[in-house]
């Protein structure tokens, strides 16, 4: 029985809800207003409180009339409606625009449950999760097609036959390697867990490269400055303040930042100690002034009072660490500039990027940026070679060279 009486109590409970699992933007809630007036004005003509079947039949008739990202939108907005009318909205969600395929073996299925509880005991982002158990999912559905319902069945060839199957046929290369990846994480779970009988599974999941070299995208000094400047309308400026301080001088990575503790933190010697999550190697960095100041500005004058031993919590909420990048993402503080000002791409990572090719462009040594990043192998390193931009114009031609005889044309 639903403790709803109204639409009207379910999309106001929802929002509240959606506000306390998440840092959600003023122009995302303004968005979901707008759809549940759409969805109420439905309900209001079936005299009803909620129904997924009117829901389903609606999205239907969207998808004929609306373009896709708007169908989308609706679709999450109805998904949340949907989880807390039966009351299993119990925190921030990511919703998939397609169904999902689930095996239909109990065994299957028990994997799935066991490596989606060792991926969140991990600390793996929701989105991460859900990813992993994506591609986890498809490779055990293909498998039962096949008639093997025993992990213990799995061989190189059958890896390397759903590889080549119609599942990755006319997609792009960056897209099959990524579900190729997450495949990989998959094997080396169930190698870990003696679920396989073979404990190198892993190396039939070749990925194919794209082998075009772009220069990697940085910050520049402008943008850097519109990024680090005060927003009095964002509820989380000085903690985001902070991180993107962290990974722009430190050159650390968002997960090393959100497992950050205040025990890994030397303020006296300016100096963090932390165990990479990444490669599970210690990597000792040390901070300037306006790092330190930064943090300590967070902390005395944002930071909500709690024990967490994690220093970056959630700004409202649950007091949590935070777990994923869409809170502190970048784009919203570049609308400031104009478009062809902006950065060609966004994202925290690039801050990490933009560390290195600092080092770079001050005469560094590979080996020394290496360490800084936190890298085991230099030649990791070598992708930040194509982002001194000054160097490779000196390693353009001059037309002179190139002697031409008659005119233009």
């Amino acid at each position: 029985m639903t403790k709803f009486n109204t639409f009207k109590e379910l999309a106001a409970d929802t929002k509240e809800k959606m506000k306390s699992y998440h840092d959600y933007p003023a122009k995302t809630l303004s968005r979901y207003d707008g759809i549940v007036n759409i969805i109420g004005h439905l309900m209001n003509q079936n005299n009803c409180v909620y129904s997924t079947d009117i829901i389903d039949q609606w999205l239907k008739e969207c998808t004929i009339k609306l373009s896709k990202s708007t169908v989308e939108r609706y679709r999450r907005v109805a998904n949340l409606l949907t989880d807390n009318y039966h009351g299993s909205l119990d925190g921030w969600k990511v919703y998939s625009s397609q169904p999902c395929l689930v095996p239909k073996s109990n065994e299957y299925l028990n994997v799935i449950n066991d490596y989606k509880i060792f991926m969140e005991n991990e600390e793996y982002s929701t989105k991460t999760v859900l990813c992993r158990l994506h591609d986890a999912r498809y490779f055990l559905v293909y498998l039962e097609n096949n008639n093997l319902f025993n992990t213990k069945d799995i061989s190189h060839q059958m890896i390397s036959n759903y590889i080549l199957s119609e599942h990755f046929e006319n997609r792009e290369i960056a897209g099959i390697s990524s579900e190729i990846i997450g495949l990989r994480k998959f094997i080396i779970y169930l190698e870990e867990k003696n679920l396989v009988s073979c404990n190198n599974l892993h190396f039939a999941c070749i990925t194919k490269k794209n082998d075009i070299r772009r220069i990697v995208t940085t910050y520049n000094d402008a943008q850097v400055s519109v990024l680090l400047e005060s927003y009095h309308d964002f509820p989380s400026n000085l903690r985001n303040k902070a991180i993107y301080l962290l990974a722009l001088r430190c050159g650390l990575r968002m997960c090393d930042i959100f497992n950050l503790k205040f025990e890994n933190i030397d303020m006296k010697n300016k100096t963090i100690h932390i165990i990479q999550k990444k490669t599970n190697v210690a990597l000792s960095l040390p901070f300037d002034n306006e790092v330190s100041n930064a943090i300590i500005d967070y902390l005395l004058n944002e930071r909500r009072k709690c024990n967490c031993q994690y220093v970056f919590i959630t700004s409202i909420g649950q007091v949590r660490k935070l777990t994923h990048n869409t809170s502190i993402r970048t784009f919203r503080r570049f609308r400031s500039l104009k478009k062809e000002e902006q950065p060609s791409q966004f994202g925290i990572h690039i801050l990490r990027r933009t560390f290195a090719s600092s080092l770079l462009t001050a005469g560094a040594d590979i080996s020394l940026i290496s360490a800084a990043l936190g890298h085991i192998n230099n030649a990791t390193v070598d992708k930040y070679l194509s982002t001194d931009k000054q160097k490779m114009r000196r390693c353009a031609l001059s037309i002179d060279l190139f002697p031409y005889k008659g005119g233009l044309f």
